[in-house]
């Protein structure tokens, strides 16, 4: 929900609050600037997960210069400095493959193919899981999707609760005997690899895993 986080930035900025996103999931999925960029709104700190460095060891915190500035090693001895460290910080392999990851992701079109082929796949899965009046649908935003069991796309986390994880978890057993990998009940995301011959097995292994559900 666009209005809530708005409303969000604007509380934050009224009592003089830090706005933070976590960015783990969606970051590099909905938009090369992540949810932030697709939603028109400006965190102060974001964090980000191995998506950032193509799946490698690599973790980001980032935000406005004069905040990630407190963590500056220079300025130990200052009574606002905050201590940032971790075991894998600087590791020129995951540098690299973020370096890699981050230029393949800024080629142009890239997030308007990856958003189109997930629009597609969802509305071919629709298709499917109606025709076995299976009462899912096909939720996807960008290149996150889920198969969720409730009538319409969720707005909110209590939304998300009222689902019927049960069906959801049978529905994705059924997927995975038919193999496709995926976590029971855990979001999954479509690639810039991914082909439309792994798509249509995906699709194919819906439609008979529907079969056993009707």
């Amino acid at each position: 929900q666009p209005e809530f986080l708005e409303g969000l930035r604007r509380l934050c900025d009224q009592l003089g609050c830090l706005l933070i996103f976590d960015e783990v999931v969606t970051g590099f999925r909905l938009a090369y600037g992540g949810a932030q960029a697709a939603l028109g709104i400006r965190p102060d700190l974001a964090t980000f997960g191995k998506v950032i460095g193509g799946s490698g060891p690599l973790s980001v915190v980032a935000g406005r210069a004069e905040i990630i500035d407190l963590a500056n090693p220079t300025r130990k001895s200052d009574a606002n400095y905050a201590y940032f460290n971790g075991t894998l910080h600087g590791n020129p392999i995951a540098a690299a493959t973020t370096l890699a990851a981050l230029d393949e992701l800024a080629q142009p079109g890239v997030y308007k193919r990856l958003n189109a082929t997930s629009e597609s796949f969802c509305s071919d899965a629709q298709k499917i899981l109606d025709r076995h009046s299976v009462p899912a649908i096909a939720a996807q935003v960008g290149s996150l999707w889920q198969f969720l069991f409730m009538a319409q796309p969720p707005r909110n986390q209590a939304d998300m609760a009222a689902a019927d994880t049960e069906a959801m978890r049978r529905l994705d057993t059924e997927m995975m005997k038919r193999g496709q990998y995926m976590l029971p009940g855990v979001r999954r995301f479509i690639s810039c690899v991914h082909t439309d011959v792994e798509l249509e097995e995906t699709l194919q292994a819906l439609d008979e895993s529907c079969r056993t559900l009707t």
